[in-house]
């Protein structure tokens, strides 16, 4: 599987090395002798090396620098402090003011994901007119090819909805000039209407050939995100919708819990039954690396977390950063029970693999990792537990991890259901109680199955916590609790509400002052 999925990859990689202008040429009309845009779609490999010119983008989304950094340092699972001594991570002080929601308008990720997820859903709306115009072969599969591509598109939609909540929605090509912000009802209505529009038409089977791309589940599992956090983006509760959708992931029957937590996140975790939908990994050393706001479309988590001296204990090519670490109080919402704790996190003795010595730093001391933090700017080195559930190549096979990115898990869908039902959507809570494939995500982690007593609103959000750690969910949970800019906790205080939005990015409006307008609380 794993030959089939680089392929694929290597197929979509050299697409886009095309620039976004001259995508065009792929199916412009020549005189020369050269097949004609009819003729090259009427081969449904061509087809599907054009759609997978629109995944491109994903992989710049996972970077620190872009919605993964901004997601999840934002919120109380990471924290990214200055390393005394040295002043390591320091980095002209964007990571610590992210921490405290003292970010601004003018910080450089926001401008990756908003340029990221539109130059993601503008292909999309060109590939789908290529397929309106040139298209004509087989009317069942062209269904197939067009909801693929649209629901794609609602998942950069949907980030950006997310991340800044009022955007604008350009769903046609040529484009017609600027377009107006939707406010995020609008935004919401939009996506909700496409994803059930498109749904129907997509493959429900979970296999090699799906593989990394948007299937009826996928449709169903975006759905689940609108209802479930719909108060906040539309201000209307959709609960029983949430419900609803949860059951429709579920019953079809394609998806199952793990029973081992870690093989969602292996070197080589396509055979996982609980990945719904990733982005697809190649960890080779060649990649693009954009200059201007340092992002790479390589996936560089353990590169992030690891201390430096995890490079002789691991045996890896590239020698870790000693950056990001879970704050204490997050790593203490485990229970010691929990195998996630240990399989998450590293805390302990970095050393030798050949005489097990506690390795030394540059400076002589003892490499011992530890859990607390002393602040956000001045911890040493040592500070902080380190994500590891990412499986590390310990053979030196890759400069960069291997492992595919997880963006939708089945064990998600189990968890939104019952918040669901928690929060007043009809439906019996019996009916999560009694489903395995929820409990086995509790008894995989060593911990007591919930019954209707321990299974409360307030345990959920812990509980997807530890679950979901680093994942990407955390700051939208927290959103959905009331608990993000209101929430305390390592030196992040309570702040204004206006900072569950992230602002419009200021270079993006100075280019659009006419129909961008900049969210509350912050400057143009």
């Amino acid at each position: 599987m794993k030959n089939i999925r680089i392929n694929y990859l290597l197929i979509t990689l050299l697409l886009t090395s095309i620039s976004f202008s001259s995508c065009m040429s792929l199916l412009e009309e020549d005189g020369y002798g050269k097949p004609t845009s009819e003729e090259l779609l009427k081969n449904d490999e061509n087809i599907i090396a054009l759609i997978g010119q629109c995944y491109a983008d994903l992989k710049w989304l996972h970077d620190h620098w872009s919605w993964w950094g901004l997601n999840t340092v934002s919120s109380d699972e990471c924290i990214c402090p200055i390393r005394m001594p040295g002043s390591h991570w320091s980095d002209e002080n964007y990571w610590q003011p992210l921490a405290t929601h003292q970010w601004t308008e003018r910080d450089r990720s926001f401008k990756n994901v908003w340029t990221k997820c539109f130059s993601g859903a503008m292909l999309c709306s060109k590939v789908l007119w290529q397929l309106d115009k040139y298209y004509t072969t087989n009317p069942e599969l062209k269904l197939k090819y067009t909801a693929e591509v649209k629901v794609l598109r609602a998942y950069y939609y949907y980030t950006l909805l997310d991340m800044f909540g009022k955007v604008p929605i350009v769903d046609s090509w040529p484009t017609n000039g600027s377009t107006a912000q939707l406010t995020p009802d609008k935004v919401y209505d939009f996506l909700e209407k496409e994803l059930k529009d498109n749904a129907k038409y997509l493959p429900v089977e979970n296999n090699a050939t799906n593989y990394g791309r948007a299937t009826r589940g996928i449709a169903y599992g975006l759905l689940t995100r609108l209802y479930l956090n719909a108060e906040k983006f539309k201000g209307v509760a959709k609960y029983t919708e949430c419900v609803n959708y949860c059951d429709s992931t579920i019953n079809l029957a394609v998806y199952s819990t793990e029973s081992n937590y870690l093989n969602n996140f292996l070197l080589k975790n396509e055979n996982s039954k609980e990945n719904m939908f990733v982005i697809v990994e190649n960890g080779n050393d060649k990649f693009d690396l954009q200059e201007e706001n340092k992002m790479m479309n390589k996936l560089r988590i353990s590169a992030l977390t690891l201390h430096y001296q995890h490079q002789t204990m691991y045996n890896q090519i590239e020698k870790p950063w000693n950056g990001f670490c879970a704050p204490e109080a997050f790593y203490d919402m485990y229970d010691d029970n929990d195998k996630r704790k240990k399989d998450s996190w590293f805390i302990g003795p970095v050393t030798d693999p050949v005489t097990n010595v506690t390795l030394k730093d540059e400076n002589g001391t003892d490499v011992v990792i530890v859990k607390q933090v002393g602040s956000i700017s001045n911890a040493t080195w040592n500070d902080g537990a380190r994500l590891i559930k990412y499986e590390i190549d310990k053979l030196a096979q890759n400069k960069y991890s291997e492992n595919d990115f997880v963006l939708m898990r089945y064990s998600e869908i189990l968890y939104s259901k019952a918040e669901a039902i928690l929060r007043g959507g009809t439906g019996d809570l019996s009916s999560i109680l009694n489903n395995s494939e929820f409990q086995k995500i509790r008894t995989r982690a060593n911990m007591p199955m919930y019954n209707s007593t321990t299974l409360t609103l307030s345990e959920l959000l812990i509980e997807r916590g530890r679950e979901f750690s680093w994942e990407g969910l955390r700051r939208r949970d927290l959103i959905r609790y009331n608990k993000f800019s209101q929430g305390t906790w390592k030196d992040k205080p309570v702040i204004s509400t206006t900072r569950d939005w992230f602002p419009i990015p200021h270079d993006i409006i100075m280019a659009d002052p006419a129909n961008l307008e900049q969210n509350e609380g912050y400057n143009r």
